[in-house]
């Protein structure tokens, strides 16, 4: 398993509009970060996306991602689902819908903000090809189990995941000890 981070950026991005802060007129390439998403490629090749932030285009090109096989997401807030309209090249290319995945909450978020790749009957192209998968314990994908682990962003329910002895947990005040034991 490879873990590539596309982005660890605040839900601002690194440096912030309209900052004057020593970090954000830094020079310094490492304080200048996307927002937050990651891709996992398994042992099969299989790439799978955690999160869709508003700069995904950018950062999958430099990171030279060249197909995705299902999207994660941990929750429904702007700056991890404002990119998913870039992965319709990837549903075109590949010449298959995408499995998203999420817990209900962040599914209908999805399916109202994006109410036309989820809800409309469009003529034509453009349109990313999708499909909303919920979670609602743990799943398997492409041979390889995935534990949600539930978590705390402010009073927000989020969700991290644990892949064997790897975890991901994004915008996490709290993690319950129940969760630490997963």
């Amino acid at each position: 398993m490879k873990i590539t981070f596309l982005g660890t950026g605040t839900s601002h991005g690194v440096p912030m509009i309209a900052c004057r802060c020593a970090v954000c007129r830094s020079e310094d390439p490492k304080n200048h970060r996307t927002r937050p998403s990651i891709v996992i490629t398994l042992d099969k090749g299989k790439n799978i996306l955690v999160d869709t932030s508003p700069e995904l285009r950018l950062q999958v090109i430099r990171c030279g991602i060249d197909h995705i096989d299902a999207i994660l997401f941990t929750h429904a807030h702007a700056d991890h689902l404002h990119g998913l309209d870039d992965v319709r090249a990837y549903s075109e290319i590949q010449g298959t819908s995408i499995p998203c995945y999420g817990n209900p909450a962040t599914l209908d978020r999805l399916s109202t903000v994006f109410e036309y790749a989820f809800r409309l009957q469009h003529l034509g192209g453009g349109i990313p090809q999708l499909e909303l998968v919920t979670i609602d314990g743990p799943f398997q994908l492409f041979g390889v189990e995935f534990i949600p682990v539930d978590l705390l962003h402010g009073k927000t329910e989020v969700l991290g995941f644990r892949i064997g002895n790897f975890a991901y947990a994004t915008d996490c005040n709290q993690i319950s000890p129940t969760s630490m034991i997963c």
